[in-house]
């Protein structure tokens, strides 16, 4: 017996809400069944082109009870308000790396798995990426020159604080 996909929204439906909903299609874990956006010409395109029902406002995803999670790929200084209202709403919230615009507000978004009983979790998509994976193999062949030198030449470009 397969278990039911766990239901979630995603709020933000830009190029990355596309790209997530694409990859979400192929699991049988994970079901995004609507979006939203504030802009309604968004909403309808991000219908039309993904399937996925767009919602007329936040309340009513915050509202439906089938909902589980909202993923958020919102702007980052929109993390903490966007988490808030989902978390009160008693659900799991996934947000994109980085957490927020700042270790406050981090620890803030933190802080509503505890107050709420909630889930939040961050992705960190670029993990998969080549150079990030280098940097990994580096550290575990125990290369720290290579790991240290990476890191300064990030810091002199301002990538790295």
């Amino acid at each position: 017996m397969t278990a039911s996909p766990v239901k979630v929204a995603i709020v933000g439906l830009g190029r990355w809400a596309k790209v997530l909903t694409r990859a979400s299609a192929k699991s049988e874990k994970l079901k995004i069944v609507s979006g939203y956006s504030r802009s309604a010409e968004k909403r309808e395109a991000f219908q039309a082109e993904t399937g996925v029902l767009s919602a007329p406002t936040m309340e009513a995803i915050l509202g439906d009870a089938s909902i589980e999670g909202v993923i958020l790929t919102v702007p980052n200084e929109q993390h903490l308000p966007m988490a808030a209202l989902v978390a009160k709403a008693k659900k799991h919230v996934y947000t994109e790396k980085p957490i927020a615009s700042s270790l406050v507000e981090g620890l803030q978004i933190a802080a509503l798995e505890k107050k709420y009983g909630i889930t939040v979790t961050v992705g960190h998509s670029a993990r998969l990426m080549a150079g990030i994976r280098k940097i990994r193999e580096a550290i575990d062949a125990g290369n720290w020159g290579a790991w240290l030198f990476l890191r300064r030449i990030f810091r002199i470009i301002g990538r790295w604080s």
